[in-house]
């Protein structure tokens, strides 16, 4: 191979500038290869002779070709939809936006995956999809000049969130408009606080949007005042929670499961490694009190972490919808020109052996099928469904139903 890369080169170096490029880009793999070389990697640098002849190829002959720099973005997206669909590739820009960034930015809506695109659902009040117009059930067809064609869900999720500040370009087709609508949105935080605790009667309701720096500390504090109240049952609230922080996730449980309790099982596959992960000793300050979790399908990553080991201790009755199912860690890896690679590196696995990754986290009340949940139909008698206009939230209403008739499962 290195014979053959050199051979090229030499002959194109010279006349095409871009070609050489691509020459010295495939010498640079033979060297980082190092020698000698196994039967394993000699199999592997034959598939990158390939690959660089390939690139050569379409730098040099293609009629329309591309630039080289987005020809190599796009071959290794290309290759990160076959690892898995949660890494990513962030370019030298991305990447630095991401890091002057201290807050990650929404646009203020969810996508689910449809024949042949992904539909607009769940706008949310007052952001910015809403005030642009965007509707439920528009089709999206590219975000940032990229079309979604061959990404799954969670690539075009990851996609739509940016830095607090940067903008987003989207294009949507409508049923009924001939045009393509062209969206600009700029990305804002989300939501003004990712905690907020009220009460029903006496019982405690947080609502947790997200794991951010430093939310477990404001939970405990607060958790330590409501205590003085004497709380019958606590509802925490976790749907529409992408995730965050996994320490945070591990402090937060800390407050309801015992010492030493465990959370989950973090897995390296490829090394075989595999750690349990438990609570701390000095937190656990509501381990007694009734509770029930409300999620739904945009409950994700260390948020099915946090519910799943509330639901495998038999602490918690989870109501709701299934959960995302994105139970994996990425880890961050620098490339030369500035770009970075986050890369799945290990998966979380519950404590009864399945995994979050693609399965998600089952609630033991699906409340789209309440009547299917044992003990409802006389709760759905004192909470109508579904909810007048302008009523309150039927799934809490639910919730607080089933721990005013059953407390602890």
């Amino acid at each position: 191979m290195h014979a053959y890369l050199e051979g090229i080169c030499s002959k194109t170096r010279p006349h095409i500038r871009r070609a050489g490029f691509a020459c010295i880009w495939g010498l640079a793999l033979w060297a980082w290869a190092g020698a000698p070389l196994d039967a394993a990697s000699e199999a592997a640098y034959g598939q990158m002779e390939v690959l660089a002849r390939a690139l050569f190829y379409m730098d040099s002959r293609a009629g329309t070709a591309p630039s080289l720099e987005r020809l190599v973005r796009a071959a290794i997206r290309g290759m990160l939809r076959e690892v898995d669909s949660n890494s990513r590739y962030l370019s030298a820009a991305e990447l630095q936006r991401w890091e002057q960034s201290s807050e990650v930015g929404e646009l203020g809506f969810g996508i689910e995956g449809v024949a042949g695109g992904f539909v607009v659902t769940k706008i949310e009040e007052g952001m910015p999809a809403q005030k642009a117009g965007i509707r439920e059930g528009d089709i999206l067809l590219s975000v940032d000049e990229q079309p979604l064609q061959g990404l799954s869900a969670a690539e075009v999720r990851n996609q739509l969130m940016g830095p607090v500040g940067s903008q987003a370009i989207l294009k949507l087709k409508r049923e009924g408009f001939w045009q393509v609508l062209r969206i600009r949105l700029e990305r804002i935080p989300q939501g003004l606080s990712p905690l907020e605790t009220y009460w029903v009667d006496a019982i405690w309701v947080i609502r947790l949007s997200r794991f951010s720096p430093g939310i477990a500390a404001e939970l405990h504090k607060r958790l330590f005042e409501a205590r003085q109240r004497k709380p019958e049952s606590i509802i925490l609230d976790v749907r529409g929670n992408l995730g965050g922080l996994l320490q945070e996730a591990f402090g937060v449980a800390s407050f309801f499961l015992p010492p030493q309790a465990a959370i989950v099982h973090i897995e390296n596959p490829r090394k075989k490694d595999s750690r349990l992960e438990q609570t701390t000793s000095t937190q656990n300050i509501a381990v007694e009190i009734p509770m029930v979790v409300l999620m739904d399908g945009n409950s994700a990553s260390v948020t099915e972490v946090l519910v799943a080991a509330l639901k495998d201790n038999g602490r918690a009755y989870l109501l709701g919808e299934k959960s995302y199912g994105k139970g994996s860690i990425q880890e961050r890896l620098l490339l030369p020109d500035g770009s970075a690679l986050y890369l799945t590196v290990a998966y979380f696995i519950r404590l009864t052996g399945a995994k979050i990754d693609g399965e998600g986290v089952v609630p033991d009340c699906n409340l789209h099928h309440p009547k299917e949940c044992v003990g409802f139909d006389k709760l759905m008698l004192k909470a109508q469904t579904p909810p007048p206009e302008g009523s309150k939230d039927i799934w809490l209403e639910w919730a607080v139903a089933w721990l005013r008739a059953h407390g602890r499962k």
